[in-house]
């Protein structure tokens, strides 16, 4: 026998278990209110070009594995796959399937392609082109025979020593 079933542990005349129960708190489904048929939402359909099929053929072979899934989302979606048939395919949410295909039609392939993440780059490429350059060049501006160190290169393009060994150590397993 419960607390509640038993007639000693009446707490007071205020309590009363069928008072408490979660059904009797929230309204009767009836006072929910149903969309119209048309108001429910449709997924976004999906037409590609040829040149837009192809890039997203590229992408199934050559793009990170988020942006496969993403592609082939688009590919199932264009040839007219509903949602529920693309999300048990590639194993995403229906709602995962729903967003790829709406920014999709939004944006096109923009809309897909993997976001960027992290700090933005403090020094253009061009920056880094002229280290490079410096460091693999013969000569150094300030003398004849002589090579350019890290240190002057720092001083040079007004990196730090750090950015500039990075620059270079990089430069240089890519040369080998």
């Amino acid at each position: 026998m419960t607390a509640f079933q038993d007639p000693a542990y009446a707490p007071g005349p205020i309590f009363h278990y069928r008072a408490c129960r979660l059904s009797n708190l929230r309204p009767h489904r009836s006072s929910y209110a149903i969309p119209a048929p048309e108001e429910v939402m449709k997924a976004q359909p999906i037409t590609l070009s040829e040149t837009a099929r192809l890039e997203l053929e590229h992408w199934m072979e050559t793009a990170s594995p988020d942006e496969q899934v993403r592609a082939r989302c688009i590919l199932l979606a264009a040839a007219g796959a509903r949602n529920n048939a693309i999300s048990e395919i590639v194993n995403l949410s229906q709602q995962a399937v729903g967003k790829w295909r709406k920014r999709y039609a939004d944006m096109g392939l923009e809309g897909i392609k993997e976001p960027r993440r992290g700090r933005l780059p403090k020094f253009d490429v061009d920056a880094i082109e002229q280290v490079v350059s410096l460091r693999f060049a013969r000569e150094c501006a300030s003398g004849p025979g002589e090579s350019w160190s890290i240190r002057k290169l720092a001083a040079t393009s007004g990196m730090s020593f750090r950015t500039v060994q990075k620059i270079v150590k990089a430069a240089a397993a890519t040369e080998r």
